[in-house]
Parts: structure tokens; C-alpha cells; sequence
């Protein structure tokens, strides 16, 4: 058995490559069949093994591509073409930028190959560490939904946000980018 319950899988159905999820799976001398459910009406189907393939990966980008895509998607080509004649006149400090610049990244390929469906990458979460001069305990950057800032010895709660990105660190104060803690360093 290649598949088990709850598994996705793409098959061919009324022409077009479909994709389903496993809901049930039967044994036969002819072989394995897969119950697949497919499509907002939970149509089901049942499908050989044979015929059934492993849906391909996901193609994954960070937020500054996507948002660029989402932006010039409806004229691609087009845009792409432009950001590349006028590359002079590019902002050179983005993200974008150094991405287009970057041919191992294949930035033109992965653009196009967006048109196929894409996700965000996370972005990696960061705890801000300090450490209090009085007594030597570790405490962390805790900012209010107003934007006030404090330092706590708690991580996450629900008052106060204290989990950031690299670019709201570094909004906050480029300084506090040296105290910086990955949050699976914390947590582990």
C-alpha cells in the first residue's frame, strides 16, 4: 500500500488531473482500490493504485515575492519583463531585488511556476532576550497591543505579543536585533 486514510492523491477524473483525499482502502486479488474524496461536493470515487499519484510539492516563496506576484499576477510576462528592462531604476536595497538578482533562486522560473499555486514560507519567530542588570534573570521584550513595550521574565501570553519577526525587531530598534533569540532555542 502506497497511500493510507486521510493521505492526498492526485488522479485523473472526466479528463483532468483531480485531487483527492484517501477516505477508505480495499484489498482484492486484482489489487488495492483507494475510496477518494474529491471537490467542495465530497464527491467520492474509487480509484486502482495504480492510478493514483502522489500530489506534487508545493512550491514554497517568502512574503516579499509573494506580495510582488499578487501585485503584478494578472499581466506576469509583462511585469516581469518591465522589472528586468528598468533594472537600473530598481529599488537595490529589497528583498525583491537581491531575489531577481539571485540566478541559483531562479527567480523568473518561479514566478512563472506561481501561476500553478504557491505557499508562504514562514517567516522564523524570534523572543527578544535580555538580561536584567539587578539581578541577573532573564527577561524578554513583551510589546502591548498599543505598542507598549516592558520586559517581562514570561514568554507569549495574551496581553502581550513577544514573538517577532526579524523585520519587527529590527522596526522596533535595529539594536535589538543583537538580543535576538530563535523561539525553538527558548522552547526546546
Amino acid at each position: 500500500m502506497r497511500f493510507k486514510e486521510g493521505d492526498k492523491a492526485e488522479f485523473v477524473y472526466g479528463g483532468k488531473l483531480t485531487k483527492g483525499v484517501v477516505t477508505e482502502i480495499k484489498a482484492s486479488p486484482f489489487g488495492i482500490s483507494y475510496l477518494m474524496t474529491f471537490d467542495e461536493n465530497n464527491k467520492t470515487i474509487w480509484v486502482a493504485e495504480d492510478l493514483l499519484l502522489s500530489p506534487a510539492q508545493v512550491l514554497k516563496v517568502p512574503q516579499f515575492v509573494a506580495d510582488w506576484y499578487e501585485q503584478h499576477r494578472h499581466k506576469l510576462e509583462y511585469s516581469i519583463w518591465g522589472y528586468i528592462y528598468d533594472w537600473d531604476d530598481q529599488d537595490c536595497e529589497s528583498d525583491f531585488y537581491d531575489f531577481m538578482k539571485n540566478d541559483n533562486l531562479k527567480p523568473v522560473e518561479t514566478l512563472i511556476k506561481m501561476k500553478d499555486g504557491y505557499e508562504v514560507e514562514k517567516e522564523p519567530l524570534y523572543y527578544v532576550k535580555f538580561v536584567d542588570a539587578n539581578n541577573g534573570n532573564k527577561c524578554y521584550l513583551n510589546v502591548r497591543s498599543d505598542g507598549c513595550k516592558y520586559l517581562n521574565n514570561s514568554v507569549q501570553n495574551d496581553i502581550f505579543k513577544t514573538q517577532f519577526t526579524e523585520a519587527e525587531i529590527k522596526a522596533m530598534d535595529e539594536r535589538y536585533w543583537q538580543f535576538a533569540v530563535p523561539v525553538k532555542e527558548v522552547e526546546a
